[in-house]
């Protein structure tokens, strides 16, 4: 049996092109007008043609 750490069989996998995600954890948002904000978002971008907003 050959034994080989995490690390070193991710850098041997990436020399090789192959990778794996890491696992990505998801939390809800605490803000409580989260639901209006893509709302009021839409509706800006309706009212204000040709404008570019980043968010």
């Amino acid at each position: 049996m050959i034994r080989i750490g995490r690390t070193a069989l991710r850098c041997l996998l990436a020399r090789r092109g192959i990778a794996f995600p890491r696992t990505k954890t998801w939390m809800e948002s605490p803000d409580a007008d989260r639901e209006a904000k893509p709302e009021r978002i839409e509706e800006v971008l309706d009212r204000f043609l040709g404008r570019v907003f980043a968010l």
